[in-house]
């Protein structure tokens, strides 16, 4: 018989085992990272929303500042012309409404609080996050 080359059954078998090992481990790594960037990306169109929220009511506080109050977690602005802005939860929704127009969505909780020329605004997310935001009252030529 002449020498045959060629590569043997368990040489070929241990081959196969080692690249199944590393394709699972690669697998693994690239699962994880997937579920890293789409929580990632959750929490950062949250925030975004919630930006926007914020900066919403604190557009109408600056321009409304003496019209401000709180009652039953709603934030309510009277306009100069007598007209009421009121940020609300909707629980059935879950959502928090400007003056019946959504603005954000996937909230659990809502709280404004008034205090000595404070707004604070609690909010709570689907996932558990609360966010909190102190807008401060400006009146006059306090700056």
């Amino acid at each position: 018989m002449r020498n045959q080359r060629g590569i043997t059954l368990v040489e070929l078998l241990a081959v196969i085992t080692l690249l199944s090992l590393v394709s699972l481990l690669i697998i693994g790594i690239i699962i994880q990272a997937q579920g890293t960037y789409k929580r990632n990306q959750v929490t950062n169109f949250t925030t975004t929303e919630i930006s926007l929220l914020v900066n919403s009511v604190t557009r109408d506080i600056r321009q409304f500042p003496e019209g401000v109050s709180v009652s039953n977690e709603m934030l309510n602005i009277q306009t100069s012309d007598g007209e009421i802005i009121t940020y609300k939860f909707d629980s059935v929704e879950s959502s928090i409404k400007r003056n019946d127009n959504t603005l954000l969505r996937s909230v659990t909780e809502f709280v404004p609080i008034l205090n000595d020329g404070l707004v604070t605004i609690e909010i709570k997310d689907n996932s558990g996050k609360k966010w909190t935001s102190t807008i401060v009252i400006r009146k006059g030529g306090d700056l």
